[in-house]
């Protein structure tokens, strides 16, 4: 039996917060890759590459910590609404890392929602994945908790 047969698509990971700042606010720091490297303490740095500076097409390399390692993936911005939607992709390590980020009006500022689709086309990723989840979830977590002290200190 193939790996496909055995594991099928892993749900998506989802995580929300509620942030302190208009949606287009919010919109501006998850759409400038140069911002990330401030706000979220796992990016050690960020770097634009040829094409676009801004919008689908935007395409940027950064390089993050791990736990002990380090790690450098290209993501591409793929659909932009601002300020309400944001689509980043990356294509890593066997598997196709599918980002969205939907901003709505909250009385409170924003409510920003990730979802995280981690569509895996490797063998290896297709044990793994599934498996790792809690691991993704905890990064999206950590990634929101990290905006919220951003705008809340902003």
């Amino acid at each position: 039996m193939s790996p496909q047969a055995t594991v099928g698509p892993m749900k998506p990971a989802q995580a929300s917060r509620v942030l302190a700042a208009s949606p287009t606010q919010v919109f501006a720091v998850l759409g400038n890759p140069d911002v990330a490297t401030a706000v979220m303490p796992c990016v050690v740095s960020s770097e634009r590459l040829p094409g676009p500076e801004a919008g689908v097409g935007m395409r940027f390399r950064e390089t993050r910590t791990m736990g002990k390692r380090r790690m450098t993936m290209e993501f591409e911005v793929t659909e932009s609404r601002a300020p309400s939607h944001l689509r980043i992709v990356c294509d890593d390590h066997g598997t196709l890392w599918d980002s969205a980020f939907t901003l709505s009006e909250h009385p409170d500022g924003t409510e920003l929602v990730i979802t995280m689709d981690a569509r895996a086309y490797q063998w290896l990723p297709r044990l793994l994945n599934p498996v790792m989840k809690p691991l993704f979830r905890k990064g999206l977590n950590q990634h929101l908790d990290a905006l919220k002290v951003h705008f809340f200190t902003s």
